[in-house]
């Protein structure tokens, strides 16, 4: 059925008025020229709708299509400028799905909206195309997918947030893959403990006098289901040298590398720079979460490169923690 008006005599009383909330004129019944109320109508509705202009679709040309200027934001906040595009070129025959991803970036496929795990972004219209041509019926606005959602339980009101997955000792490994051990060897780390009422347990490079020790770890994590995809990842390493020897250049280092379901180790995903190791300290080290989802596997080497230079006193690497910090849905 028709969506039903005001009868005409509420109408009829509205001659000369603006709304209340909007400040749209109702041209005044029998004015003279009439056109100037109608022109401050039209401008105070393009004023209140502007907005909903904004990233809109239209048709341009035969098998092109144009879309508004406009701006959003993405899930963290961010807000993103789109400057509009015209000529925008269309397949034939197809169903074309137009989206703006995270970056700004306009998207135009035929196998359907992109991947929101690992391509977050915002449907802007459906164009069907046949023989050449299309025309506006053929443009489905779907903005208001990202505007009106089902209504689910809450995030808290601080949103995502950032926490830390700490790496247990029993989860590292040498470099070859092989389990650490309680004495160690070239290198490799060992495994230290407290004991009965201590306590801590932690990882040693091997003792090095008036040369170089290189020591490397291996472990693996696997991004749990709350990881907010694409949002940073971070590896924080609380490290040490420790000894009564000289130290020259000493460093501690991260590599990070996603696995492919087919096995393939794909490439360094860690931006750190390697750090000076001196002190009891955390280091954090940033990695590029481009891609990156929930269920996605990393594979993380840790290297410590400790120099003795006086010949006379021992040295020797100390890793106290490891945690991968995270920004999750709770």
């Amino acid at each position: 059925m028709a969506e039903l008006y005001p009868d005409d005599a509420t109408l009829t009383a509205l001659s000369g008025l603006a709304d209340a909330e909007q400040g749209v004129l109702y041209p005044p019944i029998g004015e003279s020229p009439y056109y100037t109320s109608f022109y401050r109508m039209l401008y105070r509705l393009l004023d209140v709708a502007r907005r909903a202009g904004d990233l809109r679709v239209y048709p341009d040309a035969a098998m092109t299509c144009g879309v508004r200027a406009g701006r959003f934001a993405t899930a963290n906040g961010t807000e993103v400028t789109f400057a509009g595009a015209a000529a925008v070129a269309l397949a034939d025959n197809a169903t074309n799905y137009l989206a703006l991803l995270a970056d700004g970036t306009l998207s135009v496929t035929q196998d359907g909206w992109p991947d929101a795990a690992s391509a977050p972004h915002v449907p802007l219209a459906t164009i069907v195309t046949a023989g050449g041509t299309y025309g506006p019926a053929d443009v489905t606005d779907c903005r208001g997918w990202a505007l009106y959602r089902t209504v689910e339980a809450p995030l808290p009101a601080s949103g995502p947030v950032v926490r830390g997955y700490p790496v247990t000792p029993e989860r590292l490994l040498n470099a070859n893959g092989t389990p650490l051990s309680s004495t160690g060897g070239a290198g490799q780390f060992f495994i230290e403990g407290g004991g009965w009422g201590l306590g801590w347990l932690r990882v040693n490079g091997s003792y090095t006098v008036g040369n170089t020790s290189v020591e490397t770890l291996l472990f693996e994590a696997v991004l749990p289901p709350e990881y907010v995809a694409g949002e940073p990842i971070g590896l924080a390493v609380v490290a040490r040298v420790g000894g009564s020897g000289t130290p020259g250049t000493c460093t501690l280092a991260v590599i990070c590398c996603a696995v492919a379901n087919d096995g393939t180790v794909l490439a360094d995903r860690c931006t750190t720079a390697p750090q000076a190791l001196a002190a009891t300290a955390e280091h954090s080290f940033t990695l590029d979460p481009t891609g990156l989802a929930a269920g996605d596997r990393l594979r993380l080497f840790a290297q410590t490169s400790v120099q003795e230079t006086s010949a006379s006193g021992v040295l020797y690497s100390q890793l106290d923690a490891i945690r991968l910090t995270l920004t999750v849905k709770e």
